[in-house]
């Protein structure tokens, strides 16, 4: 049996998403907002896409719909190569948040654990596996103090551990080095980059900043709610009829 998150056998070339004219609608009559408009697009285990915009875009909203943490209002949404349903997508999509998201009671070790736990890895391997993924972001010697002890790039940084450690199919980062000075996003991004590279996994990190974009090799720009793309770097056309 395969670790929480890690592949199992599948067709190469089957995308971990599919959207087919997805949309979504906040509210109804004359206060209705359309935050996504009409998306068709694919994402596969290699695609490392930087999607851009400015804030109100829609680029949070498309990424929740994508992680089936929200509902298209219309449109289709599903995911091939992970899921037959939203329901069976635990450990195969993790999501680093536009804001640190630790639970304020347990370590930070703890809480990068914690969703390996929840998957029904035993105590010892899961902290093991929280504790490397620290590491790895340069903030191993952060473990064991409580959120609340940390800064805000520290716990940020602490938010992109817990997705490492899941080792997941498909990480969505919203605006994950927002919080961060250059330096520390860059080693943010490459670390994300080169997780996904290890795992399969697909990478969709949305941003505002040119700069860390340029380290993605595809570019989506959204545009109020819509979808817009360079056909020279980005795999939005392979969902296109």
């Amino acid at each position: 049996m395969p670790e929480p998150g890690q592949p199992s056998p599948r067709i190469d070339d089957q995308p971990l998403v599919e959207c087919d004219g997805v949309s979504r609608t906040f509210g109804t009559g004359q206060r209705a907002v359309v935050a996504v408009h009409s998306v068709s697009c694919r994402i596969h285990a290699g695609d490392r896409i930087a999607m851009m915009g400015p804030s109100g875009s829609g680029k949070s909203t498309l990424l929740h719909l994508i992680a089936g943490l929200d509902t298209p209002t219309s449109g289709a949404l599903s995911w091939p190569a992970m899921a037959e349903t939203v329901d069976g997508l635990f450990g195969s999509v993790a999501v680093v948040f536009q804001g640190a998201s630790l639970m304020p009671p347990l370590t930070v070790v703890e809480n990068v654990a914690f969703p390996l736990l929840l998957a029904g890895m035993a105590d010892a391997p899961a902290r093991r596996a929280a504790a490397d993924a620290l590491a790895a972001l340069d903030i191993g010697d952060l473990g064991q103090r409580l959120p609340e002890e940390l800064s805000g790039g520290q716990a940020q940084r602490a938010c992109v551990a817990r997705v490492l450690a899941s080792r997941p199919r498909l990480i969505l980062a919203d605006e994950p080095t927002g919080q961060l000075d250059s330096v520390a996003a860059t080693h943010v991004v490459e670390v994300l980059i080169q997780a996904a590279d290890q795992l399969g996994a697909g990478l969709v990190l949305s941003t505002h900043d040119p700069l860390i974009a340029a380290h993605l090799a595809s570019r989506w720009q959204m545009r109020d709610g819509v979808l817009d793309s360079d056909p020279a770097t980005s795999v939005v056309e392979r969902g296109r009829s």
